[in-house]
């Protein structure tokens, strides 16, 4: 106790902390180490390993963590904002609640990771890995995702709204009930994805690759299908206004008959009910 008064730390988690950062290469071990509720704002973790610790309702904000490993971490509750994790491996990762708003997430990895209700808004996660991820109400508002992996990830409820997903995959995933308005997902592959009762308003999908692709009853309304593969598809249910589907291939596609005379310009033979 005296040394933690000494040394000016609050906790001796922060004082551990410290001296296990004294290598000058900052490749620090923190494996298996219990870390809860610690206070790491800016501190320097470059290319050091958390794998396996409980790092639960800490602060890392505008923390540099790039290159470093929380595989099998525990993360939840958190606060990550604006910090750099640019590079990391959180595969396995338990972010259940986190805050990763702002933050730099570029080529990171977040296979099989829990990120329920995880907050994403305005996050760079440009060329990410999140293959197979719990997505279950996370907020990815306004985030970069450009050239992602998310494919058989669940994202069911999730807020995309105004996010980049261009030339991302997101091969058999559950988008269910998410809001994906006014986002950018142009040259985006949704083969084979569950995307019923979405919010599609304003949405870009040109050129994107949605076959097979379950849209029934989703908001349709000014969204761009300019080119893309939407051959057969299911659109049942589906609001359709002011929809574009110039060029886009519509062949063996379930579509309400009501909105038989309005679709134009497109290739195939849509399945009219």
């Amino acid at each position: 106790y005296f040394i933690k008064l000494k040394s000016g730390f609050k906790s001796w988690n922060e004082y551990y902390v410290n001296q296990r950062l004294k290598n000058p290469n900052f490749e620090a071990d923190f494996s298996d180490a219990n870390l809860n509720k610690s206070n790491f704002k800016h501190y320097l973790f470059y290319k050091s390993n958390f794998n396996r610790s409980n790092l639960q309702n800490c602060n890392f904000q505008l923390t540099d963590c790039r290159y470093s490993y929380f595989i099998d971490a525990k993360l939840s509750g958190s606060n990550l904002v604006q910090a750099n994790l640019n590079s990391t491996k959180l595969n396995r990762v338990d972010l259940s609640g986190a805050n990763l708003s702002y933050a730099n997430l570029e080529s990171a990895y977040l296979i099989d990771s829990i990120l329920f209700k995880t907050n994403f808004s305005h996050a760079y996660l440009r060329n990410s890995t999140l293959t197979n991820a719990y997505l279950y109400l996370a907020i990815l508002s306004y985030s970069n995702l450009y050239h992602s992996n998310l494919s058989h990830s669940d994202l069911t409820d999730a807020n995309l709204s105004n996010s980049i997903l261009s030339q991302a995959q997101l091969r058999e995933c559950y988008i269910n009930s998410a809001d994906l308005s006014y986002s950018n997902c142009f040259n985006t592959n949704f083969i084979r994805s569950e995307l019923s009762s979405t919010n599609l308003i304003c949405a870009n999908f040109s050129k994107a690759n949605l076959s097979q692709v379950d849209l029934r009853n989703s908001n349709l309304t000014n969204t761009n299908f300019n080119g893309a593969n939407l051959e057969n598809a299911d659109l049942s249910g589906a609001i359709i206004s002011n929809t574009n589907f110039i060029e886009s291939n519509l062949n063996s596609t379930k579509i309400d008959k009501k909105y038989q005379l309005i679709i134009t310009d497109y290739k195939g033979q849509p399945n009219w009910k």
